[in-house]
């Protein structure tokens, strides 16, 4: 049989070892020296560790931890300076981007205005058996639907627009992923 590794000798000195496996740990122990040898040094080890004293700690830092925090936590602004700009520029582009699609945007809202109607007249609540109908209805509806209006946009507007969208997008992941300690 190989010698007993380190972890199996903790595990016999902690007593973790399945009984089938102490009976071949100890059978091994009884006829190895050099495994005899290292469970004897395991065992002073274990023996000095249980045996030393604790020491003390001879400082408090929980004053100080608590005194750093509540000056950290004094320093913090929930609403600062350069967060409220940030703020103000986005809804000033969302103004702009509204005032240039507005066009556009009533479009859309002029040609969805009748299939809105038809679906809120032509659900009625049927029986609670009648799913079949439901789905049908609710078919009729979805197919009356119209597309949306197609976005027509010159390609250096399209670049605009998309630029635009992104320095929102990257101002407010700064405003919402910073700390901001002045």
């Amino acid at each position: 049989m190989a010698h007993l590794d380190e972890l199996t000798l903790n595990a016999y000195l902690d007593d973790e070892l399945p009984a089938s496996h102490r009976a071949e740990a100890e059978a091994h122990l009884a006829d190895c020296p050099a495994c005899q040898a290292e469970l004897a040094a395991l065992q002073q080890l274990f023996f000095a560790l249980d045996s030393a004293a604790e020491a003390p700690f001879t400082v408090d830092v929980s004053a100080a931890v608590a005194q750093q925090i509540a000056a950290e936590s004094a320093n913090r602004k929930q609403f600062s300076v350069s967060s409220g700009l940030v703020l103000v520029s986005e809804l000033v582009a969302a103004g702009v981007l509204l005032f240039l699609l507005w066009p556009t945007i009533q479009e859309w809202l002029g040609w969805t205005h009748g299939w809105q109607t038809q679906l809120a007249w032509n659900i009625t609540w049927p029986d609670p058996i009648s799913w079949a109908e439901l789905h049908e209805q609710l078919s009729a509806i979805i197919q009356s639907i119209p597309s949306l209006p197609a976005i027509d946009l010159a390609t250096m507007q399209w670049f605009v627009l998309i630029g635009v969208a992104l320095i929102i997008w990257l101002a407010g992941n700064r405003l919402i992923f910073t700390n901001d300690a002045s």
